[in-house]
């Protein structure tokens, strides 16, 4: 029952095919005597699905000089060393921040490859305290580039993987086509802002073999920082909820327009979330430095840095999701000497279907880059070409001029070098190709670039997450995130891709909360804010700009005393409530889930046997007020007060009842019930002889049920959460059988009798939901006491 996050087992890994994209040049017959390079022993460039590319590994290391802010950020100069030391043992080739962008080094085979990663992996797990991630590595397709895309994985699947015979594998796979000696024209600006696509790419084609010639058809410059000077007065941008980014010159000429200025657009007095966003590999250049211009030390907690799976405009308009009239700024060109192509207006038209309210800010000019663009390819010298590349339909366009104005045409062209394949990059590319009259053999994929650079320690970076996750799932609000049950729903919904604002009463509380941000993915979208149960309106910030809560913050178990009942009663209550009503101020959330329990079910006054409990049954209350049951009774008053507040506010709400909840625990403190499971097992029966019958239900179960009902567009209503109902005798006699060296006793009576109600969790169960054992819980339980050192085995 992991989270969606969970890795890909080692032997999903070995047998899956590689990831690819049929290519379909088109067929072209060189004629008698035109172009007799096509004789030559070389085959024609080409690319087809049965035809993976090759493994690379790809990985930037920082300059030393900024090692010093590295700190902010938990990263720290060992991590750097090894990745140097590991990629250097790997024959790879280590670059500073001096060196070739984004550079890549071919691995000889998939062995290699995987054997880099795997000792990353292995070195990473020993060094403590960095962001270096366990590692394993899939397939992309790109002909000219590479792929890389790195997934966790546990210890275990890492010795798994270790002892595939990954060499005999490669060796079965044919080889891909050589680029050597072929000579690929790209029409990537090199002036301005967009003057690193053409330098990557070029070093890239370099790298493969293949001899580039740069064909530079249009020209990009940076407009004066004084146009964009408006928005970058202090806490112009406080009103905005985004900063959105559809190319790399963009951010190019808003850094720089930034960096000229002293002051921050976005105020630090502000604490509201504020979302940057960038396709791909543009989100290179949303750096530390670029983020602390942009808002100061409040940077790494109010700023996140969102990085859509699709790298288009669309998929850039779908992972920001329901504007709700809030205000997203958009830095784009002017365009002049060429048609606007359609990319802008279609961006900022789906932000506008989607509620958002866009404010076009321009940034930098793209024009045709003149009359002798196009003289590389008319000149009758040049050496024939084997493919040209486009990245953007205005290059096409700046490219027919060119030809035109060499009294050429792309007919002319084509039929000088029949063999030559022409390249788009992504469907806006290659239909806006296609509407010019220029026919596109291979539309690259834009998932190629998908995280294409991995950032492993050796940037100070917010947007990639180690997992490789979704980054389009939303952001959403976790109560009491200290919590046993809280941090492991963190802890799984960082891995299905969500934004998470945890709160706490004190986020300076280091020894609370320092577990958390150990996390994968926290860094990059986790923020801890305060927020008091008791305080009205504290819950407005954390909630506000959220699609969803989860409400899980809830007063300790309390004595079986008079005294204790306002005590539980009064934040059980007022708190939830409060949450709700900071939740009615948010006019674009989803739904709240609430964690109730089921205490709020099964405390009965009724004699029926075998009653079979379900979401219609409620415990009761003068029962609970009698037995002085204080949490049961704080979980039906707060539950139904829930439930009429969410009635009358039109809220969707949805609770969730677990039983008693027993696992692993992230924390090093000891929650309640693993208190009373470690007194259990050093002999100290008083808790669980108290507890009586009762459900049980593994931790990692709760936290994915709550995430199943919120995503769940069909789930509704109260859903009881609980893997098995025990008597006391029936629990120990387990245990005692299970763990014979601990002094477990083998019978265990109950204060009330006879008991035998079951939990019927049929509903949860019909969305598809799957329970674990006592067994496994139990299982988990022990072993995180014994790795925490609560617990010792010291035989009978």
């Amino acid at each position: 029952m992991g989270g969606a996050g969970a890795a890909v087992s080692s032997q999903g890994l070995a047998c899956a095919p590689p990831a690819a994209v049929i290519l379909n040049p088109r067929a072209r017959r060189a004629s008698p005597g035109s172009g007799g390079h096509r004789s030559s022993p070389q085959q024609p460039l080409r690319s087809s699905s049965d035809l993976p590319p090759t493994p690379t590994v790809a990985c930037r290391a920082r300059s030393r000089s900024s090692s010093s802010s590295n700190v902010n950020f938990g990263r720290g100069d060992d991590a750097d060393k090894l990745l140097e030391d590991l990629l250097k043992q790997h024959g790879e080739v280590v670059y500073s921040s001096g060196g070739p962008p984004s550079p890549t080094v071919e691995a000889d085979d998939d062995a290699e490859c995987l054997s880099f990663a795997v000792s990353l992996a292995k070195a990473a797990s020993e060094i403590k305290a960095t962001d270096i991630r366990v590692l394993c590595v899939k397939r992309l397709v790109y002909w000219t580039r590479f792929f890389i895309i790195l997934t966790a994985f546990s210890n275990a699947q890492i010795d798994a993987i270790s002892a595939l015979p990954w060499k005999e594998m490669a060796q079965a796979l044919p080889e891909t086509p050589s680029l050597a000696g072929r000579r690929v024209a790209f029409t990537t600006p090199q002036t301005g802002g967009g003057g690193a696509y053409g330098g990557r790419l070029g070093a890239l084609l370099l790298q493969r073999g293949a001899h580039p010639v740069p064909v530079p058809t249009i020209a990009v410059h940076p407009h004066d920082p004084d146009r964009l000077r408006p928005f970058l007065l202090p806490g112009t941008l406080d009103p905005f909820a985004a900063l959105a980014f559809t190319s790399r010159s963009g951010i190019s000429a808003f850094a720089r327009a930034l960096s000229s200025s002293s002051h921050h657009p976005l105020s630090d007095a502000s604490a509201l979330p504020f979302t940057v966003a960038a396709l791909g590999s543009d989100a290179d250049l949303l750096d530390h430095a670029f983020l602390s211009r942009l808002c100061g030390a409040a940077a790494g907690t109010r700023v996140s840095v969102l990085v859509p799976d699709v790298p288009t405009p669309a998929g850039l308009v779908e992972a920001l999701g329901r504007g709700s009239g809030r205000r997203v700024l958009c830095p784009v060109p002017d365009v002049v000497g060429l048609r606007e192509p359609p990319v802008v207006p279609d961006f900022l038209a789906g932000l506008e279907a989607a509620g958002w309210v866009a404010v076009r800010a321009p940034a930098y000019t793209t024009c045709w880059a003149g009359p002798r663009c196009a003289e590389a390819l008319v000149d009758p010298d040049a050496a024939p070409l084997d493919a040209v590349v486009f990245t953007s339909t205005a290059e096409v366009e700046g490219l027919l001029k060119g030809l035109d104005s060499a009294g050429w045409t792309w007919a002319r062209l084509t039929a000088r070098w029949p063999g030559m394949v022409v390249a788009a990059h992504g469907p806006v590319t290659a239909g806006g190709a296609r509407g010019l009259g220029v026919e596109v053999d291979i539309n690259i994929p834009v998932d190629a670039y998908k995280r294409r650079l991995v950032w492993i320690g050796a940037q100070h970076h917010l947007p990639l997450s180690e997992n490789m996750v979704s980054s389009n799932k939303g952001k959403v609000c976790v109560t009491g995130a200290s919590g046993f049950v809280a941090s492991w729903l963190i802890r799984r919904l960082l891995e299905s891709g969500y934004h998470v604002v945890g709160t706490v009463r004190d986020p300076g509380n280091h020894q609370k909360t320092a577990y958390l941000w150990k996390l994968p993915g926290a860094k990059e979208r986790l923020q801890i804010v305060r927020a008091d149960l008791l305080e009205e309106g504290s819950f407005d910030k954390a909630v506000m700009d959220c699609d969803g809560v989860f409400h899980t913050a809830s007063p300790v178990l309390a004595k079986s005393d008079s005294s204790s009942k306002e005590e539980t009663l009064v934040p059980a209550v007022n708190g939830t409530l409060n949450v709700l009503r900071s939740c009615k101020k948010n006019p674009f959330l989803k739904r709240v889930v609430l964690t109730s329990s089921s205490s709020a079910v099964r405390i009965r006054d009724d004699d029926q046997p075998n009653i079979s409990l379900d979401e219609t049954t409620w415990s009761s209350v003068p029962l609970c007020e009698k037995m002085q049951l204080w949490y049961a009774l704080a979980k039906v008053f707060a539950e139904k007060a829930a439930w009429e507040f969410a009635k009358e506010n039109n809220i969707d709400l949805v609770t969730v009842l677990p039983s008693f909840v027993i696992g692993p625990s992230l924390s090093h403190e000891l929650c309640i019930t693993a208190s009373d499971v470690l007194g259990l097992f050093q002999g100290d029966t008083a808790r669980f002889s108290s507890y009586g019958r009762m459900g049980y239900v593994h931790i990692d179960d709760v936290a994915s049920s709550h995430i199943l009902v919120y995503e769940a567009p069909e789930a509704t209503g109260r859903y009881l959460c609980s893997s098995v109902v025990l008597d006391n005798d029936e629990l120990v006699s387990l245990l005692a059988k299970r763990y014979p060296i601990f002094p477990i006793p083998r019978r265990l009576n109950s204060p009330y009798g006879k008991q035998s109600y079951q939990l019927n969790t049929s509903k949860l169960q019909g969305l598809g939901f799957k329970f674990r054992g006592v067994q496994e819980m139990f299982d988990d339980c022990v072993q995180s006491l014994k790795d925490q050192g609560h617990l010792l085995e010291c035989p009978l």
